[in-house]
């Protein structure tokens, strides 16, 4: 069933139309990091209430709430649904493994970034820091790429053609992780409220 094309790109709103009613998955926000990523992007950008309505409006809409943003991926791959909102790496993996998917980046939405640090005061730190050398190595960066589906830090490295389509500019430049951590409890608070 495709979704609308227009300059502007797909949007959340574009879920809400009545024939994909029962027909989408999107994960629940209290138990998935891609909920809860999707409900603190949206307050980010529109503020708390309209995102806790948009989050009401989906959930309204959806066949289920997964329990992981995976689950919605894999649920899209294998034909149970018409639309999921997980994140683009899980539906790039079963794209990657021959699933016809077609995934659109909603304008300003939300993203997550993989990372690795050192503990301060740890124990090893000599092992440590040849982790994260490893891990910035150009081979590492490229395996990771082509099996997590997600953009290598180190410019020269060429992108998986599955990225290329990607418009970085298209996500929430603005998104806030120390942001969406403060506010953790009282957005999932207004999401359970909104749920009774």
């Amino acid at each position: 069933m495709p979704l609308p094309r227009r300059s502007s790109g797909v949007r959340y709103e574009d879920l809400l139309r009545p024939e994909l009613k029962g027909k989408i998955e999107i994960p629940d926000p209290e138990t998935s990091g891609t909920g809860y990523t999707l409900l603190a992007s949206v307050a980010q950008q529109r503020g708390d209430s309209a995102a806790i309505d948009l989050m009401q409006a989906l959930k309204k809409q959806s066949a289920s709430m997964t329990f992981a943003g995976n689950t919605s991926a894999q649920h899209l791959a294998e034909g149970e649904v018409a639309a999921a909102i997980s994140f683009l790496s899980d539906q790039l993996r079963f794209k990657n493994s021959g699933y016809n998917i077609s995934s659109f980046i909603p304008p300003q939405a939300g993203w997550e970034i993989g990372a690795i640090s050192i503990l301060k005061g740890g124990n090893n730190p000599d092992a440590a820091k040849q982790l994260v050398d490893f891990m910035f190595s150009k081979e590492v960066q490229t395996d990771y790429m082509n099996t997590a589906f997600s953009f290598p830090v180190a410019p020269d490295i060429p992108v998986n053609p599955l990225l290329t389509p990607v418009k970085l500019e298209n996500l929430l430049a603005a998104y806030r992780f120390d942001l969406a951590a403060q506010q953790h409890e009282k957005l999932l608070s207004q999401w359970r409220e909104a749920l009774d």
